[in-house]
């Protein structure tokens, strides 16, 4: 898919194409942590102010998740003071030449298990990556394999488009282990803000945080302050 996306034509200086794994809530990084726009923002920052236009190539960045609130394109064009971003409107495919398209089916399926192939040069689903990781879920659960159930939770929030599937096996990740893990089930549980969510995660950011994870350790220096939301 790297390859893909290097194919395409990088010929305007003003414009910025970010390529990363998503759902209609999240952006994820090659880590497979949750990032929040603001951190994407201060990555384009460092870009200056040549940048006039971002084109998100993320799965449903461009689809607000509900009524009354904001896709994540929306979310990180704030961040960034109202420069133009441009989300997707579905799945994110990716041919070989660089293009790009979406769908928006219903329902999809993984048949096999293991990583997800194609026909050498045949075009390829985004979300279909992060796919192959659900099909192994009973394997990992029971060989407790943290970082295994990392990737099932980012396969049931990009492929699935099930966050709260995506945040039991974000908690069982975090159980075997994972810190990435329980810090993208603690921002789950922060965004959901049901009874004992927060109480949830901040158990959560304290776990990664002492398995060394400084993110987490900054998260929890902010949400656990007095008077945080």
């Amino acid at each position: 898919m790297f390859s893909y996306m290097e194919a395409r034509a990088d010929d305007d200086p003003a414009l910025l194409v970010i390529g990363l794994h998503g759902s209609p809530w999240h952006l994820y990084g090659p880590d497979q942590r949750i990032m929040e726009p603001s951190e994407l923002a201060a990555q384009v920052r460092t870009y200056g102010p040549v940048i006039k236009k971002v084109v998100l190539l993320s799965s449903w960045s461009g689809i607000a998740p509900g009524p009354g609130s904001k896709s994540v394109a929306q979310r990180l064009a704030l961040a960034l003071d109202g420069t133009q971003v441009v989300g997707q409107d579905g799945f994110t495919w990716f041919a070989k030449d660089g293009a790009v398209h979406t769908t928006r089916q219903a329902f999809s399926t993984y048949v096999s298990r293991g990583p997800y192939r194609v026909e050498r040069g045949g075009d390829v689903m985004a979300a279909m990556v992060s796919a192959a990781a659900i099909s192994m879920e009973a394997d990992w659960r029971k060989a407790k394999n943290a970082r295994g159930m990392l990737g099932v939770g980012a396969g049931y929030d990009q492929f699935s488009l099930c966050p709260d599937k995506a945040m039991q096996a974000f908690e069982a990740g975090a159980t075997f282990g994972s810190a990435i893990a329980a810090y993208n089930a603690a921002l789950m549980r922060l965004e959901r803000n049901e009874p004992g969510d927060r109480k949830a995660a901040l158990a959560l950011l304290a776990r990664a945080a002492a398995l060394g994870d400084a993110p987490a350790k900054a998260r929890l220096a902010s949400v656990g302050a007095p008077g945080a939301p």
